[in-house]
């Protein structure tokens, strides 16, 4: 027997709130950005982005079960859920940023033979 779908995606959107706070609060100590993005290529990959999550949210024909819904399923989605954003949790604070540039500008990568 499937456990309540509301109490399934409240758990899932608790995870995502969270992950967003967090991930809000820690970019406050960010350097500065290099690259500034200009409001029309901002605008432009928000209409793209908006334009694939929204239809997927809302039109009911694409919402296709792929799996049979049960209780193991909606815990293995939880679990899942919490473990990828756990993953990101992790290595927002110990993985460090990009690597340096090399001495000739490249990024410094071993040699393919």
């Amino acid at each position: 027997m499937p456990l309540d779908n509301r109490v399934v995606g409240g758990v899932i959107s608790a995870l995502w709130v969270v992950f967003f706070a967090y991930w809000t609060v820690r970019a406050f100590g960010n350097k500065r950005s290099v690259y500034r993005q200009s409001r029309r290529s901002r605008l432009f990959h928000l209409v793209i982005a908006t334009g694939f999550i929204y239809p997927v949210l809302t039109i009911r024909q694409l919402r296709i079960p792929l799996q049979r819904t049960t209780a193991a399923t909606q815990v293995t989605g939880i679990a899942l859920c919490a473990a990828g954003i756990g993953v990101a949790i992790w290595g927002r604070g110990h993985v460090p940023g990009p690597p340096a540039d090399g001495p000739d500008g490249d990024l410094p990568l071993p040699a393919l033979r």
